[in-house]
């Protein structure tokens, strides 16, 4: 009886902090959305660290509109803050479904997880996009959005890959 206690008390700190990071994480979103632009301007930092020269030689040679501002190769590095940011949205909003999806491992809606956990984050990276168009120097976008739910799917992919691979290797080991 003592270890079922134990086992109780230790899943429920489980929850606890997995119910913590995921409240710490949409935090740390909003308040990042809360900067203006300029305070989260790393093309200063990205000049002293790289050469002109190297990211030329690196990146890309394509120009392309993104949401009615022109990325291009010609200013490297705006075209290398974009990619940089972008990808840091597709990992934000990945790590948001994880949690989402761990976090609804432990509820009603387990068997619907695969499903929740990527709409969940998708609500709050609009409801973020809709918040950035309130802030000074900031602008909210759709395509933002889309950009996020990248990070959503790619996160729901490998969940359903490893599901999927654990129950196939399940029924060879009981054949």
């Amino acid at each position: 009886m003592n270890n079922n206690l134990y086992s109780n008390k230790r899943l429920s700190w489980i929850r606890a902090i997995l119910a913590l990071a995921l409240v710490g994480w949409m935090a740390l979103i909003y308040l990042k959305s809360n900067e203006p632009y300029q305070t989260q301007d790393i093309r200063p930092l990205l000049t002293e660290w790289f050469p002109a020269a190297a990211i030329n030689y690196w990146l890309p040679h394509l120009e392309f509109n993104y949401s009615g501002q022109l990325i291009t190769w010609k200013e490297p590095y705006a075209m290398l803050e974009f990619f940089l940011r972008k990808s840091a949205h597709v990992l934000e909003y990945a790590l948001l479904t994880g949690l989402w999806f761990s976090n609804l491992q432990w509820t009603r809606f387990k068997y619907y997880s695969i499903l929740l956990s990527p709409i969940l984050a998708v609500l709050y990276a609009i409801t973020d996009e809709w918040h950035q168009s309130f802030i000074a120097g900031r602008t909210g976008h759709a395509i933002d959005v889309a950009v996020d739910s990248i990070g959503c799917l790619i996160v729901i992919m490998l969940i359903w890959l490893f599901r999927s691979r654990r129950n196939i290797n399940r029924g060879v080991k009981r054949s």
